[in-house]
């Protein structure tokens, strides 16, 4: 992938479904061996550090239609990739 400092990159699916419910831009969705990689735009490094770190802390909030939109896809496209 080029420009890689501007991507960050993680096998955490509910971590991932919560990036894309708060509008940080997937780029890429890849397969590494068993567990499937998602791929996103740095654009704001603060945001998404803060994100992350509410996310573990379990202090972000989110709406639940937004999340369970997210998950559906993510999950949509994990299973897209097997085929």
């Amino acid at each position: 992938m080029e420009n890689e400092s501007k991507i960050f990159s993680t096998k955490d699916f509910y971590l991932a479904s919560l990036l894309r419910a708060k509008d940080i831009k997937l780029i890429e969705v890849t397969k590494e061996g068993k567990l499937t990689a998602f791929h996103f735009e740095k654009k704001n490094e603060g945001e998404l550090e803060k994100l992350i770190t509410n996310f573990y802390n379990n202090t972000e909030v989110v709406l639940a239609s937004k999340l369970v939109d997210s998950i559906r896809n993510l999950k949509a496209l994990t299973y897209n990739l097997l085929k």
